[in-house]
């Protein structure tokens, strides 16, 4: 069952929409529920690791 953002005063929405094909939305929910993943946690792990791919390219750049 899913909450509404109202209903979770601790979350903090900075005003982002992300517009998911439907395919895409399916198999992202499918690989949470596989993970033991809210979807919401399932996609801010994908962006957590794109984010620390780039900075670590990054910084083998420099180096």
């Amino acid at each position: 069952m899913r909450m509404e953002a109202a209903q979770q005063p601790e979350r903090q929405v900075r005003g982002s929409i992300l517009l998911i094909p439907s395919e895409l939305f399916m198999a992202a929910e499918q690989e949470a529920e596989r993970q033991g993943l809210s979807l919401e946690a399932y996609i801010l792990s994908l962006l957590e690791c794109q984010i620390r791919q780039a900075r670590e390219e990054g910084t083998g750049r420099r180096g």
